[in-house]
This record gives C-alpha cells, sequence and structure tokens, in this order.
C-alpha cells in the first residue's frame, strides 16, 4: 500500500523526482492528514451521538406509595411535582375514585396539565403526549396517546386516561404492587401556534328601559309578495328596524318565517353592537292566546337579522278557531327593549 501511494505521488507531483526528501516529507504530511481526518470524524461522531442523547425526553414517572391511603380520600385530584418536557412545564394529576357517564363503577383517573406560567396569553399550545400507567410485574406498561390543545385559560388536558378501580387492583394486572402504582407521562410532540384575540365588553345599562312596539297590520295576507315581505321601517331603542315574514317558510315550507331585522341606514359601526331583548307576536283576534316568541339578541354589523324560521306552522296559522288569520288579516306586533351596548376591540 505504501509503495503505491509513493507511485502515485511520483506520477502526479514530477518534482518529487528531483528531491527525495520533499517525497518522504509529502508521504508523512498525507498519513498526518488522513490520521486527523480519522479522528476528526471520530470525534464528530461522538459528539453527534452525545446531542442526540441530551435532546432526547424522557418520560416523566411518578410513584405513588400508600396508594390505598389515596383512595380514602375519595374522589378528589392530586397533582404531581412539575416536570420540563419540550420547553414547557407540565405535572399529573390523579384521582383514585374518579366516575364514568354512564357507569357506576369508579375508575383512576389520568391526565396531564401545563402550569400556567408556561404560556402566554396569545399562544396555544397543541401537544400529542403519552399517559402511562405501569405494569410493574412485567417492566412495561399500558398508554393512551392523546392529541390537546392548551392555553392560558384552559391549562388540563379535555382527555381522561380511565382504568377501572377493580381492574387496577388485581393482583395479577401488576398495577398496585405493595400499596404502590407508577404512574407517567411523556410529551412527544409540541407546536406553539399564535392566536389573535379580539376582546368584547359589553355594558348593560342600569335602569331598565321602556319597549318600544311596533305593529304591523296585513290587510290581504294572501296577497302578499313572494318569497318574502317586509314591512316599512321604523324606530325602536334608538335604532331603525323592519320585519320580514315568509309567508310559506325559508326553512320548513309548512311553517311561517318571521325575522326582525337592523335597518343598512341605522348607525351601528363595525366594532359596536346594541343587546335587544326582542319578542314578535301575531296576534290572536278572538282571545288573548296570541303566538309569541322572545329571546335576548346581540345585533352587530355582521348579525343583522333574528327571528324564527319555524315561528308557527301554516296549520295553527290558517286555522280560524285560533284567531290569527281572519278574512285575510293578521296583526304582527315586535317590541324591542335594549339592554346595553358592546365594544369591540
Amino acid at each position: 500500500m505504501r509503495g503505491l501511494q509513493a507511485l502515485l505521488l511520483l506520477l502526479l507531483t514530477p518534482d518529487l523526482l528531483r528531491d527525495p526528501c520533499a517525497m518522504t516529507a509529502a508521504m508523512a504530511e498525507r498519513s498526518g492528514a488522513e490520521a486527523g481526518f480519522r479522528a476528526g470524524f471520530g470525534a464528530r461522531m461522538r459528539r453527534r451521538t452525545a446531542r442526540s442523547r441530551r435532546s432526547g425526553e424522557k418520560a416523566f414517572k411518578w410513584r405513588i406509595d400508600g396508594f390505598s391511603s389515596l383512595i380514602n380520600l375519595g374522589n378528589e385530584w392530586t397533582n404531581s411535582s412539575s416536570f420540563d418536557a419540550k420547553g414547557l412545564k407540565w405535572y399529573i394529576r390523579v384521582n383514585p375514585m374518579d366516575t364514568k357517564s354512564g357507569d357506576t363503577k369508579r375508575h383512576v383517573s389520568l391526565k396531564l396539565e401545563l402550569v400556567r406560567s408556561s404560556v402566554q396569553p396569545n399562544i396555544v399550545i397543541e401537544a400529542v403526549f403519552k399517559l402511562l400507567i405501569y405494569d410493574q410485574l412485567r417492566r412495561k406498561h399500558v398508554e393512551n396517546i392523546v392529541t390537546d390543545h392548551f392555553h392560558a385559560t384552559s391549562t388540563a388536558s379535555g382527555s381522561l386516561f380511565m382504568i377501572p378501580l377493580d381492574t387496577l387492583k388485581e393482583s395479577s394486572a401488576g398495577f398496585l404492587i405493595n400499596d404502590s402504582c407508577i404512574f407517567g407521562a411523556e410529551v412527544v410532540k409540541v407546536r406553539k401556534v399564535r392566536q389573535d384575540t379580539v376582546s368584547e365588553t359589553l355594558f348593560v345599562q342600569k335602569s331598565k328601559n321602556a319597549s318600544d312596539v311596533f305593529s304591523w297590520e296585513i290587510e290581504k295576507f294572501t296577497e302578499l309578495q313572494k318569497p318574502y315581505s317586509t314591512s316599512k321601517v321604523f324606530a325602536a331603542g334608538g335604532y331603525n328596524w323592519y320585519l320580514k315574514l315568509h309567508p310559506e317558510g325559508d326553512e320548513a315550507t309548512n311553517y311561517l318565517s318571521l325575522y326582525a331585522t337592523l335597518d343598512k341606514y341605522s348607525t351601528l359601526s363595525p366594532d359596536s353592537g346594541v343587546l335587544v331583548k326582542l319578542s314578535l307576536c301575531i296576534k290572536d283576534q278572538n282571545n288573548d292566546n296570541h303566538k309569541r316568541h322572545t329571546a335576548q339578541i346581540q345585533f352587530t354589523a355582521k348579525c343583522t337579522s333574528w327571528g324564527w324560521g319555524r315561528f308557527i306552522s301554516l296549520e295553527d296559522f290558517n286555522d280560524p278557531f285560533n284567531g290569527f288569520l281572519l278574512k285575510n288579516k293578521c296583526t304582527i306586533e315586535a317590541s324591542f327593549t335594549v339592554i346595553g351596548l358592546s365594544n369591540r376591540k
């Protein structure tokens, strides 16, 4: 091998033929460079391996000795200490006597929670994590993989890892050994998403305002324009409105639909709203058995209309005994009471 290297050097560098000492020095330099490369490569590999070991995060294990005493405390949540994972602080919560909807048996529930100080108010944490219960006999664990969202106002996972308490107590299961249980959590993946929030403040008026009532009398109901007809524009609560009536319904053909709509010329800015107690009524002309629907609705520039698609069935409306439509005439009444104003920013 050394002879081959010498021959290559002679062929590639003719000047070395005139200086044997230079040839010897060049070969020594080349051998040193090769040795340095091998040493450097090995060092880089060792450092990369060390970095990968340091970056790999282990699961957090939480051993609870005297687990039966925790059971005796009843349906209560107990927290672990906090641990670091993916640059955030977390802790586990366990409830040994939890209940499950539709099941009378007691369950041991496990969930993950984010330390509130770890997340900024406008950041949502999308996390994939595992909740673990260890089988101490077989030196393995059962796990539940969960994907959930965390933010400053909701730091607890909505998903629970639940196991029947009777199952956990079975000696053959290996979960409870010498009155000791081991739970765990492993955060697999975390993604931080910036959330742009819009805040709104509702100013509820302290004094009760009087209601403004508008009456719409329809003389020739069967001649109304289809698919809908509107009343004239009227003022109520400091704003302009009109009523919209669908004689044959807009959601179902066998119902009458009725809506109150904020007129487009009303002075309502894009960032403001008005909270109104709205009452729409079809009068019973025989008695006082009026058909009425009432709701508290916030009208805004993006929500200018509210009402009921199935206000009354056409069968009930057309029945003369009910008094809603007599001699092709009906009366609709709308009541507006302003409760408060809102501002969005």
